[in-house]
């Protein structure tokens, strides 16, 4: 379909340009040339004849004439065809910028080039590059052609693909339910050139809209969309076309999703005599059993026809595994094969064949279908049914419970520590071609499934037998490459392990006074949810059932009580100093506690520090201010930082993580400090909030001294804190971070929406001194781009830690930034935090660890807390003060 589709544009929209500009009959000849080779997919000769056009165009026309450029553009999309992708991005980039040396994006060659290299881009991951180029391109062609015009509606539905592949699913249904009206409305009036390439749009973007509905949850209109999707097809390709076969099944499987069992079962006896003259054994015979295995399972519970239902889908398993290649590498995936094994679990759980479930599910999993839910229940009843001792459950269900948590913090982790332990070795570029190797597997999977979807009378079998011997090559050379990394860096793969770690290897990096605690929380009410406690002698794996609705309430109530705007570190309005700070609920405080820790209790009791992986809601809070009691002041609140020093970590690999990092060397020098920058040096006010929060970044004086003084303690010259105009970007992307054992930044943090000027901040950002070539914010995609080797990085900012929804990412991306960029761990806040405080307790933990070397950072920050918490000041006892910095990651490792 996708050449189709490409095919077309080629078609329609590249000789409208040429007739305009008026091809050499010569040149026309070699043009339909390349386009009948385009029709034979003989691309090579296609490419051929297009450079044939272009060369002689050249001896006529200036090298940026648009016409040459157009044609150019052919030659890139068949490059494209050839999966020469680095080649035609690289040529579709050099069309545009040629075409924007010599005309505006509203001239029609230049939109169609345009809108070109946004789907190449799209085509080879880049969607978020494609996104913009696409919007503009839409937008040029409503204005040129119309907002109803055929081209628009063509291009709209090309955006929609790219929004989908974003996963911003509502949005792409909308346009391509607009997109499909009016190309209806254009195949029924007829356009130049006939409306064949129209069709095939409308039939794919009507199929596309099918599966964003499903995602969306609105199944119903999804059957709808899809029955709409094959009756186009039909009408096209008629009967006998594999793909109607294809998505007749796929309206099967959405009927099934929609609880229209019997629609399932009616629509697959449609065709499955059909199937199986055709086909024989096969992927699509096995899943159409697949689909229609949930009718008979739907039957009463044990009956014959139950039992028929079981029948078919092991007979659908077996078939899978006998008619797709092997050998089958990591790369290997199939969403079919998967499915069906999932469902077989479910069955094999309710027949209480735990061995059975754990079986599929597991071979599921390693098919990339796999199921948290389905999982953890098979697990966890396996274990309680005595079908398998708990000793060989619990490291699967760690397993799968890493898998189901992966952040970009904890791939950032992940990232930091294989360059750590391979740097620029032999072994790095072996890492970085078993990599390459898995991404082809699976690019060759993908193309054999789509040829097995054809009819047995109308495959390629020199092409299927190709595929075969490519993925067995590729598989051949993964294990090839694996073991030569195992001989190369033997300790490599033990160490990373694909960013997991097993429970031993976690319990001999605790100490006796340590535990490792991970939340494994559903994404909804009624899932499965478990908690792991982790010791230097045990591994505990407990059901935790909890409600994450109710859970982010409870959380949503502490964050509202702790939005303090009292003199903030934020580009967020400043009010008048005084004024008592909101009650804090304590109730909300001790249910979260209840819910979490509380269920733990016995098994964290002497346990003094604490290495804690949050996840849903609990993301969003420190964990330090839960309340243990049921207290009726705060006063007389337990609070859990008495009890116990927290770290947070963005996973339990994190730990590993860190040990493997520990192997580099440490950095020389103590602490370099970025303070009090000036925001303005010009007095033009450059910096101001956006306008849902009002006001303008405030001079922060007081943070020179903070970060002076915990310089100070640590031994460093008047040198190492920059402040003023020295406190500038340019300054920190040309300083040698590598030097550094801390990074301290003492500063505003800014979020995506605020105001620079007259534009709007898209990414989290410091802000520092402007000048020297820099606008002054430091934001995350470039803090990525810093070499660094610190313990840790104190961001003294605002909401540094994450964002302020329940469900927001664990870790912001100023925080991933910098654990990408080389920083063992973070000292960063959930929320506003409120100067002077903050200066007081950064500067109270670093001068405890400067009194008492051997004391960790994580019972440096509970002392400095809970000072605040006992101190003189009443105001700073309650949370919004002492609470909002968290320690992620262990700087003392």
């Amino acid at each position: 379909m996708r050449f189709l589709i490409t095919a077309f544009f080629l078609l329609f929209a590249l000789p409208v340009g040429a007739q305009s500009y008026d091809l050499t009959a010569e040149e026309q000849a070699a043009y339909d040339a390349g386009q009948d080779a385009i029709r034979q997919k003989d691309f090579a000769e296609a490419e051929a004849r297009f450079r044939q056009v272009v060369a002689s165009m050249g001896e006529r026309m200036p090298a940026n004439h648009p016409a040459r450029l157009s044609i150019e553009g052919d030659v890139a999309g068949v490059l494209a065809m050839q999966k020469r992708w680095d080649e035609a991005v690289a040529l579709r980039r050099d069309v545009l910028a040629r075409f924007r040396e010599v005309s505006s994006v509203y001239s029609p060659l230049h939109a169609i080039a345009q809108m070109g290299l946004a789907k190449l881009l799209a085509d080879t991951g880049a969607r978020r590059e494609a996104l913009p180029l696409a919007i503009e391109a839409v937008s040029v062609a409503e204005q040129i052609h119309g907002d109803d015009d055929f081209v628009a509606n063509v291009w709209r539905g090309e955006l929609a693909d790219i929004m989908a592949d974003l996963g911003l699913h509502a949005d792409a249904e909308a346009l391509w339910a607009r997109s499909l009206e009016g190309l209806d409305r254009a195949i029924a009036e007829g356009v130049p050139g006939g409306t064949n390439g129209l069709q095939l749009s409308a039939m794919s973007f009507a199929e596309k809209r099918a599966f964003s509905l499903e995602v969306l949850g609105r199944d119903e209109e999804a059957v709808a969309a899809m029955a709409d999707a094959l009756e186009r097809r039909r009408a096209f390709w008629g009967d006998d076309d594999a793909g109607v076969l294809a998505m007749t099944l796929e309206l099967a499987k959405l009927k099934m999703f929609a609880g229209d069992t019997e629609g399932m079962h009616a629509t697959i006896a449609q065709v499955m005599p059909k199937i199986v003259a055709e086909y024989g054994d096969s992927p699509m015979l096995a899943t159409a059993l697949s689909y229609d295995a949930i009718w008979w399972l739907y039957q009463e519970f044990g009956s014959e026809a139950f039992h028929k239902g079981v029948e078919m889908l092991e007979r659908a398993d077996a078939m899978f595994e006998a008619t797709l290649p092997k050998p089958r590498g990591e790369g290997f995936r199939h969403e079919g094969w998967g499915r069906t094994l999932l469902n077989l679990a479910a069955v094999r759980m309710d027949l209480e064949d735990w061995l059975g479930a754990m079986d599929a599910v597991l071979r599921a999993e390693k098919l990339g279908h796999a199921s948290r839910n389905t999982l953890v229940r098979v697990l966890d009843g396996a274990g309680v049914a005595k079908a398998k001792p708990w000793r060989e459950i619990v490291p699967d269900a760690l397993r799968i419970a890493q898998r189901s948590g992966v952040t970009d913090a904890g791939h950032a982790l992940e990232q930091m520590a294989a360059r750590v332990s391979l740097g620029d070795s032999p072994a790095a570029k072996l890492h970085r071609a078993i990599t390459d190797a898995v991404d082809r597997e699976a690019a060759l999977q993908a193309e054999y499934a789509a040829l097995l979807r054809l009819p047995a009378g109308q495959r390629d079998y020199a092409r299927e037998v190709a595929l075969k011997a490519d993925l067995s090559e590729v598989s051949l050379t993964q294990k090839r490459l694996t073991e030569e990394l195992h001989k190369t860096a033997p300790d490599f793969t033990a160490l990373i392990n694909d960013g997991l770690a097993e429970s031993d290897e976690l319990r001999a990096l605790l100490g006796p006074d340590e535990a490792i605690i991970l939340f494994d929380i559903g994404e909804r009410d009624g899932d499965y949810d478990f908690v792991f406690v982790i010791t230097d002698e045990t591994t505990y794996w407990l059901p935790m059932p909890v409600e994450p609705t109710a859970l982010a309430a409870a959380v949503a109530d502490l964050r509202a009580a702790v939005d303090n705007r009292l003199g903030v570190r934020a580009a967020t309005a400043l009010k008048g100093a005084g004024g008592p700070a909101p009650e804090f609920p304590l109730e909300a405080a001790h249910y979260l506690y209840a819910q979490t820790f509380g269920q733990i209790a016995d098994l964290i009791e002497g346990k003094t520090h604490l290495y804690v992986e949050l996840r849903g809601p609990l993301t969003a809070i420190p964990p330090h201010l839960m309340v243990r009691n049921e207290a009726a002041s705060m006063e007389e609140a337990d609070w859990l930082i008495r009890h116990h020093a927290i770290t947070v970590v963005p996973s339990v690999f994190a730990l590993k993580a860190m040990e493997i990092a520990a192997g580099k060397p440490r950095a020389s020098e103590p602490i370099l400090g970025i303070a009090n920058p000036d925001f303005d040096p010009s007095g033009s006010a450059p910096v101001q909030a956006s306008s849902n929060r009002g006001g303008a970044l405030a001079p922060l004086p007081e943070t020179f001294e903070e970060v002076r003084d915990v310089a100070g303690s640590m031994g460093a010259g008047e040198g190492a804190v920059l402040q003023q105009g020295a406190a500038s970007e340019a300054a920190v992307k040309a300083a040698d971070l590598e030097r550094f054992r801390v990074l301290y930044f003492a500063t505003h943090g800014l979020v995506s929406g605020d105001e620079v000027k007259e534009s709007v901040v898209e990414e989290p950002a410091l802000a520092l001194t402007p000048g020297g070539g820099e606008d002054g914010l430091l934001t995350a995609s470039e803090i990525a781009l810093l070499r660094m080797n610190p313990d840790w990085v104190v961001l003294s900012a605002c909401n540094t830690a994450v964002g302020e929804t329940p469900d927001a990412e664990a870790l912001s991306g100023l925080a991933q930034a910098f654990l990408y960029a080389g920083a063992r761990a973070l000292l960063v806040s959930h929320w506003p935090v409120e100067s002077q405080s903050a200066v007081s307790l950064m500067t109270d933990i670093f001068a405890r660890r400067a009194a008492d070397p051997e004391l960790s950072a994580a019972e440096a920050q509970r002392q400095a807390m809970l000072a605040m918490i006992d101190g003189p000041r009443a105001e700073w006892r309650h949370p919004a003060y002492w609470a909002p910095f968290i320690l992620v990651g262990d700087p003392d490792r």
